[in-house]
């Protein structure tokens, strides 16, 4: 299998548990606030992380901890993926629903080609242009196919949750950005970047949720809490942190930016079928038009 494949099926397989990712914060975004519930999602993560790098990167015996120029670089990752645009895609997932949180964050290959342009100086040819304009059209009109189901529905809700979706597009394609930066620029391995920027974002994510709880009722999310909810936290933090960033690591480590942010097209495909499914957000045949586009876009694109 060549570097390219694994890193095609290594950025896939992360979109697509992303993907089933909105679902599961819906139901635990219903009990547990949003950034506190990121926090959560990190104290998870992070043993999880620690351990597998233990067992395999820290086994290396020429594997050093990342030098001062290197943890400057990880703050800023973490930062920027972990605190701001994942602390906005909880909380635009929990104003607008899952499916529309799945689709517009796919719009994010969009904002990668801009940054890998102005950083990484990685200009798309003009194959990945067109497959990137037909699977953005597949993206907009799956928004416009999906409508919220529920009391959730307000136009207010919507327009917030949206803004913040948005900001969450634009932010985890600098975070992707930046990620293939330190590759490159410091040699770092895509498991030891995604270590190092869960440390850091949680520097971030821990106060925030300490000051978001302050404000909230403790005892009425305790009283909220059962084991499906437990159990929705244990997979945002093993599933779709663990895995699935260093996943999508993998695949900004492997493939030139453009071609790696194309993988997210398939997170607004499994997102908005399962919240269809699941949470009961009505879906017309626009869906599926959009889908196929999204489909078209990514081959296009990919094809050799």
């Amino acid at each position: 299998m060549t570097s390219t494949t694994r890193g095609l099926l290594a950025a896939t397989l992360a979109s697509t548990i992303w993907g089933g990712m909105y679902v599961v914060s819906r139901y635990a975004l219903a009990v547990v606030p949003p950034l506190t519930l990121l926090a959560l999602r990190f104290l998870v993560a992070l043993p999880t992380l620690w351990v597998w790098h233990g067992l395999t990167e820290r086994r290396r015996p020429d594997w050093r901890w990342p030098d001062r120029e290197a943890w400057q670089d990880l703050l800023f990752i973490g930062f920027v993926g972990y605190a701001v645009s994942l602390g906005a895609q909880f909380a635009g997932t929990a104003l607008a629903g899952a499916a529309v949180g799945s689709v517009i964050t796919s719009a994010t290959p969009a904002f990668v080609a801009l940054f890998a342009w102005l950083i990484l100086r990685e200009r798309p040819d003009a194959r990945k242009l067109i497959g990137l304009a037909i699977a953005s059209a597949g993206v907009l009109l799956v928004i416009g196919a999906t409508r919220p189901g529920g009391a959730t529905g307000s136009t207010d809700r919507m327009l917030a949750g949206g803004a913040f979706l948005v900001l969450a597009a634009v932010s985890w394609a600098l975070y992707s950005v930046l990620v293939r930066r330190a590759t490159l620029r410091r040699g770092l391995s895509s498991l030891t970047i995604t270590v190092g920027a869960t440390v850091c974002g949680m520097l971030f994510d821990l106060p925030l949720a300490g000051m978001e709880l302050a404000g909230s009722n403790v005892g009425t999310i305790m009283a909220g809490v059962h084991p499906v909810i437990v159990l929705a936290v244990l997979y945002l933090g093993v599933i779709s942190t663990a895995l699935a960033f260093h996943l999508w690591n993998v695949g900004f480590a492997l493939l030139d930016a453009n071609t790696a942010a194309l993988c997210l097209f398939a997170q607004p495909l499994v997102g908005a079928a399962l919240g269809a499914l699941l949470l009961g957000e009505t879906l017309t045949a626009g869906f599926v038009v959009g889908g196929l586009l999204i489909a078209l876009g990514a081959l296009i694109s990919e094809r050799r």
